[in-house]
């Protein structure tokens, strides 16, 4: 940190300070009686995300959640419930991220604009495992104890000129308690109406006072756990679905795909026995895969990834927080957090389906068919073998997050206050893919012969007899002996550190009273320094496996920034202008890669009348490109069913993506416009509307594996230089890596309602709560076509979003008794709509959660959930779409204590 003050110190200062007289400027004369101002709250409060002025009358469109809402539908962690409203795309879940590497996580992505472009904070400040950089499914921001968090804020709009780099389309501010006085503690499990998809959560939370009063310390912790769901194809329209066609034909999405040319117990595919498997007791007999269509099987035997790859990863983590705060005189306070979480995640990702050349003199091959071969002339064949007998890959995963951050608070005299912090972070995750074919063994392997004894051995050890090569009988289902497997199988090790150090200084408060109320500012400076680091095994340096060989890079960033905002008050009790105010902010950013950058920030905010709020922002806000999306080096592959235009059918490829140091700054431009209602006639009503659009020019992105083959459908020669292609045009891989090719174009409405029902039922209180998100454009242009993304929400819905979303919820609230009865909405919508399918298109889609809630005694309440109460299936070839229920029916319970 030092090294970043002496390299930045005095550009930041004065940057700062150039910030602070362009916000005092405009009123140095002027005084009036103080209106709403920035001394509420006592020293370390952390009042709202949206603004560093420590006021709440500000024009940035934010939401607040607080824990009674986030506790319903008894999500196992506050980010999972974030991800039932409509602003947020669930990108990266334990069930988006199994069948990747490193699945488990939990990313949080708003607007549907990426991960990296939604900022996390935890009590106001960055932290480590919130980095949307990180490689494939390691984010993960599930990771703070739900019974300590009392609410989140969200800014549902750009606040890079705010809170920094990265805040492109919000930030999400997880606020943990700091009044908690006594004990909580909570239990609650819950299993799905199939018998499948257990999880269970303990939790405890105590806190207390000491010192006289002067501090306080609260601490608490969680032990989680989710088996997960086995395979995809456990749940209905999920898994086996591709769109086919045979050549000349339209596409159609169709079930019970499998793949061509592979069978479990292996395939001969060529020669006198071509379409004959081997049965587990070696012989052969006819294959039933299922009609060719294109390069896929359809409706018989065939098998498919899908029924392999974990549907939802299982997930066991422990999280423990401890806060404290001390209050060292009557101005300056002290607050310490700590947190720590480990994880464990266990993921089925893939089958290494393997095509052998067989000799008619191998080992292990039966006398009839050699016989048969010899008399057909015939003197090899090869095998398609599915091998998820033995070397289905399996990704062993650990997590462990530390954070630990400093505050003090103070105030200078009356009206400033001023705060200086310090954190560290640190993400370690250490990933060990088990059963990874070893390219040379195996191929040594598979080439056996009978030895001078008759006993079967690798033909190489004919003429080194010093190898230790073990051989493998393919011939049949269960076939390979332990032996075999060890020999010829490996784990590919790959280990992650994410760190982040970062501090600051700011000074925030009321400077100047004037005619319509206080001259509200706030100036400071920041700077971080954040790195990433990978190693890997010997296996992988080696590059000895088929298919998975973790990489090995690492890079840093160091950032320092000055920021400054205010609040001018303009006018006040004017007929139209009950109160009228203009707030900025700006931020000058500069790091290793990105040398000074403006961000800001211009709103208005006006009480038109009683009831009646309006307000408009307009930004530039910027993103940095990170440590890995600089220094990644090409890792893969990632296996999937992709469209092939040239082909005309969907078929199973494989993606490779790396990094890109030559990467530029992201730049933004945003504008808002919203209103608030709170009518005189309807007390407790509430109704808010913001219009936002947001475009992002030189977007950091690693085109899709569909995008690529798309454009080169297109006759995008760029496009099919990435992309490998076997003898026969089948596409075998494709390379995507990080680009500033992309621009962003999202722009729509968020609207919500709360109000109390003027009625009572038994002493109790039912209200309304609505939160709606209408897409106008979500659209994706690299300079030769563009793409629109609303409505394509099917398995292909890598960046897709519904065109209306909605999340409804009626409760009731008694001094024994509440329960709760919320629907999710999404309208209709296509598979995707980017390519044409005969039965492309999706209906309205809705689930219904119901919940109940009974308070035993004054300090235990008991609870139960179900989740998708009517078991609505999600639509045909939905794969594993983030806007889809594919867990079905939903059974919760719990207790929760106090003492």
């Amino acid at each position: 940190m030092n090294s970043l003050v002496r390299r930045y110190g005095t550009r930041l200062l004065c940057a700062a300070a150039h910030i602070t007289v362009l916000a005092a400027a405009p009123a140095l004369a002027q005084s009036a009686p103080a209106a709403d101002s920035a001394q509420a709250d006592a020293p370390g409060t952390i009042v709202v995300t949206a603004s560093r002025l420590g006021r709440r009358d500000v024009p940035t469109p934010q939401l607040a959640l607080d824990a009674t809402v986030l506790s319903q539908g008894g999500r196992l962690n506050a980010v999972a419930a974030l991800q039932d409203f409509p602003q947020f795309r669930p990108s990266s879940t334990p069930a988006t991220n199994g069948g990747q590497t490193a699945g488990g996580g939990y990313g949080i992505d708003l607007r549907a604009l990426g991960i990296p472009r939604t900022l996390s904070l935890l009590n106001g400040h960055r932290f480590s495992s919130g980095s949307g950089d990180l490689p494939m499914g390691y984010t993960d921001v599930g990771v703070i104890p739900s019974i300590l968090i009392e609410r989140v804020d969200i800014v549902t709009s750009s606040a890079a000129a705010t809170w920094g780099s990265g805040a492109v389309a919000g930030v999400v501010n997880f606020v943990t308690t700091d009044k908690l006085e006594g004990a909580r503690v909570g239990l609650q499990s819950g299993i799905s109406s199939r018998g499948d998809g257990f999880e269970g959560k303990a939790e405890a939370a105590y806190g207390t006072t000491f010192g006289g009063g002067r501090g306080r310390i609260i601490i608490g912790g969680e032990y989680s756990k989710s088996e997960g769901i086995d395979a995809r194809s456990d749940r209905k329209n999920v898994g086996r679905w591709a769109a086919l066609a045979n050549a000349g034909q339209t596409p159609t999405l169709t079930p019970n795909v499998g793949l061509n040319n592979i069978s479990r117990g292996g395939l001969i595919t060529n020669g006198f026995y071509a379409g004959q498997s081997f049965n587990p007791d070696h012989t052969l007999s006819p294959y039933n895969g299922g009609t060719l269509v294109g390069v896929s099987r359809v409706g018989g035997i065939a098998p498919s990834s899908d029924d392999v790859v974990n549907l939802i990863a299982p997930l066991t983590r422990i999280g423990v927080m401890g806060r404290l705060f001390y209050d060292l005189g009557s101005d300056v306070r002290l607050t310490a957090d700590v947190l720590y979480s480990h994880a464990t995640a266990n993921s089925s990702i893939f089958p290494q389906s393997t095509t052998s050349t067989i000799s008619i003199d191998n080992a292990f091959l039966p006398q009839a068919i050699k016989d048969g071969m010899l008399a057909a002339g015939q003197t090899s064949f090869s095998l398609g073998r599915f091998n998820d007998d033995y070397a289905a890959l399996q990704d062993k995963v650990r997590r462990d997050t530390f954070q630990g951050t400093v505050s003090l608070d103070g105030r200078l005299g009356s009206k400033l206050q001023w705060n200086a912090y310090y954190t560290h972070g640190s993400l370690s995750i250490k990933s060990h893919i088990n059963n990874s074919l070893i390219a040379s063994n195996f191929a040594q392997a598979v080439d056996s012969v009978k030895g001078a004894n008759g006993q079967p051995v690798c033909r190489v050890t004919l003429t080194t007899p010093s190898s230790n090569c073990v051989p493998i009988n393919l011939f049949g289902e269960g076939a390979p002996s332990q032996a075999a497997r060890d020999y010829v199988l490996g784990t590919a090790i790959a280990n992650a550190r994410n760190s982040l150090d970062a501090g600051g200084v700011s000074l925030r408060g009321d400077v100047l009273d004037l005619w319509a109320g206080p001259l509200s500012i706030a100036v400071g400076a920041e700077a971080r320094r954040e790195s990433l680091h990978l190693t890997n095994g010997p296996l992988d340096r080696a590059k000895a496996f088929v298919l998975v060989n973790a990489p090995a890079y690492g890079g840093e960033i160091k950032t320092a920034e000055g920021f400054g905002e205010f609040m001018l008050p303009i006018l006040k009790d004017v007929p139209g202008f009950s109160k009228l105010q203009l707030n900025g902010a700006a931020r000058y950013s500069n790091n290793d890669q990105s040398k000074g950058v403006w961000s800001w920030k211009i709103g208005v905010l006006d009480r038109v009348v009683e009831g009646v709020e309006v307000r408009a922002t307009r930004s530039r806000d910027i993103r940095a490109p990170g440590v890995n999306e600089l220094f990644a080096t090409v890792v893969g592959p990632q296996r999937g069913i992709f469209f092939d235009p040239l082909k005309n059918t969907s078929y199973q490829m494989s993606t490779f993506t790396g990094g890109n140091r030559n990467l530029k700054v992201e730049l933004s431009d945003t504008t808002t416009f919203g209103v608030t209602l709170t009518p005189s006639f309807a007390p407790g009503l509430t109704i808010t509307a913001d219009y936002y659009n947001i475009n992002i020019k030189n977007a950091i992105s690693a085109p899709s594996t569909q995008t690529v083959l798309t454009n080169c459908g297109n006759g995008i020669a760029s496009s099919c230089a990435l992309i490998t292609r076997a003898d026969d045009g089948t596409a075998t891989s494709v390379l995507v890596t990080n680009q500033n090719f992309l621009s962003y174009k999202a722009s729509g409405v968020d609207f919500s309602l709360r109000y109390p029902l003027p009625i009572s039922i038994l002493s109790g209180v039912t209200a309304i709560r609505l939160d709606g998100s209408w897409l106008r454009k979500l659209e994706t242009n690299d300079g030769k076509s563009v793409v629109n993304l609303i409505g394509t929400t099917g398995a292909a819905a890598v960046n897709g979003a519904p065109k209306l979303s909605g999340n409804a919820a009626l409760t009731y609230d008694s001094s024994t008794f509440s329960a709760y009865l919320r629907v999710k909405y999404v309208s209709p919508s296509w598979y995707n709509r980017a390519i044409t399918i005969t039965n492309n298109r999706y209906a309205a889609y809705a689930t219904v959660d119901l919940g109940l809630n009974y308070q035993v005694t004054p300090g235990m309440k008991i609870f139960a959930n179900v989740n998708n109460l009517f078991d609505r299936d999600p639509p045909i070839a939905s794969g594993r779409s983030v806007y889809y229920d594919f867990i079905g029916r939903y059974y919760q319970s719990g207790v929760r204590l106090s003492f």
